[in-house]
């Protein structure tokens, strides 16, 4: 009887223990890889509580994709005139490593690739963890980085100029220039400026006409301008020089800058720049860092504010989930002009229609009137519009 006192003892023993490493390993819950990630940034970003779960959603999205040289660091909702965007940003920006021309990818290409051709850690960053659909629209236009000389008309600035002081709104061949006018007759720009990309000197006339005192133009073809009455105030420099202008602490700061249906195109390699997901963000931030607290952005991108889209390598298109990105460290102060919409179909990458998908004419754009935030105490400030 003892024996089989015994015998039972340890067989319970025995049980207890298999029955609780049954227990542990069937009711343990491992951390998910993508969850564990986006705990502590989370955690660390101010204002993430106070976004419903679809902000939440898309920018766990965002902050898992974003560089390390553009660490977010508070997430609130968007004020009312920035309608269409998913929530409003606040960023910390190193401004020695972020570059006018974006940077080089991990992946070069002879000519520009296809999205095919990217890499599938690439391919998550230009869609925000695949949330932004892709469709196909290659274009190679590297020859405008090259060594061509653009020459401008200071004959037809001169034009543009009066006309402009004339209350005449200039159409330079795009459908959204109303936009750019409004803007400018709202909130003139005043002093010296800096401009994002310029094919030919239309939105340097509109800058001259509406009160500026002189101009630098960052744009990837030499340009020359030769002329003494309006050309002397206009300065061009390619965004290597400007790169080199910056580090050195020579470029800026400016009192206000303009960029039209330019900053769409940044890092996707058309015209023979970089292939880097979040260019278009750096390349804004860099203007930032060049520009004055409070100092003012007049930005134009092909903007549909019901969703977003990558034509790639062509240029993409700012709705709810980029917006916020785009625009962080500047308070939205207003949208102008007219928001027209192609609804014909888009080729997506796999091949297949789909219609109806609300994409913007690329060359009609609002202008987005940006404030840059100020610098009080050392935090940024950013004020909400009434």
């Amino acid at each position: 009887m003892p024996y089989n006192y015994k015998y039972i003892q340890n067989i319970s023993i025995v049980a207890l223990f298999l029955g609780s490493v049954f227990f542990l390993k069937f009711n343990y819950v491992r951390p998910s890889p993508s969850r564990s990630k986006l705990s502590l940034p989370i955690v660390e970003v101010k204002g993430y509580d106070a976004l419903n779960s679809n902000q939440q959603s898309v920018f766990a999205a965002s902050i898992t994709s974003i560089g390390a040289d553009l660490a977010i660091s508070d997430v609130r909702q968007p004020s009312r005139n920035a309608r269409g965007w998913l929530y409003e940003l606040s960023i910390t920006t190193k401004c020695s490593r972020l570059s006018f021309k974006g940077r080089n990818s991990t992946t070069s290409f002879q000519i520009p690739p296809h999205f095919s051709s990217l890499d599938e850690d690439l391919k998550s960053k230009f869609t925000l963890e695949g949330k932004i659909p892709v469709f196909t629209g290659y274009r190679n236009q590297n020859f405008f980085n090259g060594d061509a000389l653009n020459v401008w008309d200071e004959e037809q600035i001169t034009r543009w100029v009066h006309a402009t002081r004339r209350g005449k709104c200039v159409d330079a061949g795009y459908r959204g220039h109303t936009g750019q006018c409004q803007s400018m007759a709202n909130y003139p720009p005043r002093g010296h400026g800096v401009i994002i990309g310029s094919q030919m000197p239309w939105i340097e006339a509109l800058s001259l006409g509406y009160g500026a005192s002189r101009l630098t133009t960052i744009e990837y073809t030499k340009t020359d301008c030769p002329g003494s009455i309006y050309c002397e105030k206009i300065k061009v420099i390619t965004p290597s020089e400007a790169d080199a202008l910056s580090s050195s602490g020579a470029l800026g700061p400016f009192d206000f800058a303009v960029s039209y249906s330019s900053n769409e195109h940044s890092g996707l390699g058309r015209y023979g720049d970089s292939i880097d997901p979040f260019g278009d963000i750096e390349a804004i931030q860099k203007v930032a860092c060049v520009l004055k607290p409070g100092g003012l952005l007049y930005l134009a991108v092909p903007a549909n504010f019901g969703s977003d889209a990558l034509v790639f390598n062509s240029h993409r298109i700012y709705g709810p989930m980029r917006l916020p990105l785009l625009t962080a460290n500047f308070n939205v102060l207003g949208i102008y002009g007219g928001r027209i919409y192609n609804t014909s179909s888009l080729t997506l990458t796999n091949g297949s229609q789909r219609t109806n998908h609300g994409d913007v004419v690329e060359r009609s754009q609002p202008v987005l009137l940006l404030q840059k935030h100020t610098q009080v105490a050392g935090r940024i400030h950013a004020p909400h519009s009434a």
